[in-house]
This record gives C-alpha cells, structure tokens and sequence, in this order.
C-alpha cells in the first residue's frame, strides 16, 4: 500500500511542495506497469506533473503542520539562547 494518498502534500526532494494528485498504475515506453504517484507543484498554475514510482517514495515527505512548524522553531530558539547563557558564563570563569 502506497503511504500517500490523494489530495496529501509532501515535499518532493529540494522542487518544494505538490499535492498527490493520484496513485496508480502508469506504463512508459516499454518499461511494464508500475505504480505511480502523480504530483503536481502545489504553489504553481503550472499544468506540469512528476510522476515518481511508489517503491521510490523516500524522495517524498509529508509537510509539516504549521503549528507543529512554530513549536520547532521556538524550540529551536530556546536551545540557541541557552547555548548563549552558556558561553557567556564559561567567558565570565
């Protein structure tokens, strides 16, 4: 069973965010079927589509929530200014 259905967003490798528009069944040249996800480039009007084989699905990542984007980012932000208090007590020793 693929692990992204229809209408999911994912990140393909560094080409930004699509939606999985289907997948299913494509045949290319005189490759036999295989299954395919269908992407289409989600913050464009572009009529472009990937089409990227399910057994190749590393290449795809889920995207990450907005509100689970904030709380890593604070996190983030945290870590860094306690690694500042840090050094600025070890400059003062």
């Amino acid at each position: 069973m693929s692990r992204f259905q229809a209408g999911a967003l994912v990140v393909y490798g560094n080409l930004g965010v699509h939606e999985v528009e289907g997948v299913g069944l494509r045949r290319f040249c005189d490759e036999p079927a295989r299954e395919y996800y269908t992407l289409r480039p989600y913050f464009s009007d572009s009529h472009d589509r990937s089409y990227i084989p399910t057994e190749k699905e590393a290449a795809l990542r889920p995207v990450t929530p907005a509100q689970q984007a904030e709380a890593d980012l604070a996190r983030i932000k945290e870590v860094r200014s306690c690694r500042k208090r840090q050094r600025n007590f070890k400059e003062k020793q």
